[in-house]
């Protein structure tokens, strides 16, 4: 009885060893996702777009809260509550564009590292935060900066 099962389970490994069902022959490699985005100088011009943008908001918040202290006390409770409602509409709109910069950014670089992958014949590219989405890769499969030097190369290029 022990004899079957034995022989039945080496037929069954040697049937997908066969059939190709193991592949050890794979490339596969990992980037750090974070250092990845960091170093993105795509991140770096919408960010500055972003700085612009708050900086303007800034400029406007300051004129209002300026504003209030000159006002006289029915004017000043008025501007102090446009004060605060725009404070909190602006701080939305950064906010929102924060969210859509990141989103843009990080379809550009899974473009970039796709494009990269099929170039370079990986089959496939893995990317870490050190959170237990990849919790150990020995550091000869870090492609991290070689990736981004790619991926920069490529955004300046465009």
């Amino acid at each position: 009885m022990i004899a079957k099962i034995i022989i039945s389970a080496v037929i069954i490994i040697g049937a997908f060893l066969a059939g190709g069902y193991v592949n050890t022959s794979q490339k596969t490699a990992y980037v750090n996702n974070q250092l990845l985005f960091d170093g993105f100088h795509g991140k770096v011009e919408l960010e500055n777009e972003l700085l612009l943008l708050k900086n303007k908001n800034k400029e406007i918040l300051d004129s209002l809260k300026r504003l209030s202290f000159e006002g006289h006390l029915p004017e000043k409770e008025e501007l102090i509550r446009a004060f605060y409602k725009q404070q909190e509409s602006f701080a939305r709109q950064e906010i929102e564009l924060s969210e859509l910069y990141t989103s843009r950014i990080w379809k550009r670089l899974n473009e970039y590292v796709g494009e990269y992958g099929v170039m370079n014949d990986y089959d496939f590219i893995l990317g870490t935060y050190g959170e237990g989405n990849l919790m150990y890769a020995t550091e000869k499969k870090d492609i991290t900066n070689v990736v981004l030097e790619y991926v920069n190369d490529k955004y300046e290029d465009n």
